[in-house]
């Protein structure tokens, strides 16, 4: 087994893991996708596909919603993208925290072909381009290699369960109060997580919620 590459992300140079990721998929023909991340947003999955040149054929999923930082929106895109199989895991509820970041490429023609990405980057904008991160790409030599490699997903994917077994419309709920609460916590001066930020950088759409609203104003015109 050889280490690929090894990033760190964010500091001089222009190292980032998409960068990487995106350098890998140019060395070998791969055809299978697996990612497990504790968040995922809707920029974040745009940036893997965007890094990778396209999301291959079949892709595996494990993505976490401990910490309410997942994008509802993220979710549903998995779990309308074709030829897909979509594991939510939590971990919470057990005093604990589901926090991997595990990027594996592999090719269902070559047995002995198969790319891990480990590190701290999750699948969000931020996480793959722009944060402090550090992470390492491990490349197969042999089939047995690219095994134990693949196997890493495949041990993630225990702590998760099909998407249709968890309340979504609960989870929905739970990352919306989630919000207000970094919301306000940015008011009194508390940086809100990069993670939470779209690829604009900026906060997310407005919801429709008055306690998410900046501007207000009262119309008084005659028929009030």
């Amino acid at each position: 087994m050889i280490v690929h590459k090894i990033v760190a992300q964010g500091c001089a140079g222009d190292q980032s893991m998409a960068a990487a990721l995106s350098h890998a998929v140019q060395q070998g023909n791969y055809d299978r996708l697996d990612v497990a991340v504790a968040y995922a947003t809707t920029s974040g999955i745009a940036a893997l596909r965007d890094a990778i040149g396209g999301f291959p054929q079949f892709t595996r999923w494990v993505i976490g919603l401990d910490d309410a930082i997942t994008q509802p929106a993220a979710i549903d895109e998995l779990i309308h993208l074709p030829n897909s199989t979509l594991l939510l895991a939590s971990l919470s509820g057990e005093g604990r925290r589901f926090h991997p970041k595990v990027y594996c490429l592999w090719s269902a023609e070559d047995a002995s072909r198969c790319v891990l990405a480990l590190g701290s980057a999750n699948m969000t904008l931020n996480g793959l381009n722009k944060n402090g991160e550090v992470g390492v790409l491990l490349a197969s030599e042999d089939v047995e290699e690219a095994e134990k490699l693949k196997k890493t997903w495949e041990q993630m994917a225990l702590f998760g369960k099909s998407h249709g077994e968890w309340d979504l419309e609960e989870y929905r709920q739970v990352h919306s109060r989630a919000r207000r609460v970094r919301v306000r916590m940015s008011k009194v001066g508390m940086p809100i997580d990069p993670e939470f930020l779209d690829e604009s950088g900026a906060m997310l759409p407005f919801n429709g919620d008055p306690e998410f609203a900046s501007v207000a104003w009262t119309e008084a015109a005659s028929p009030s």
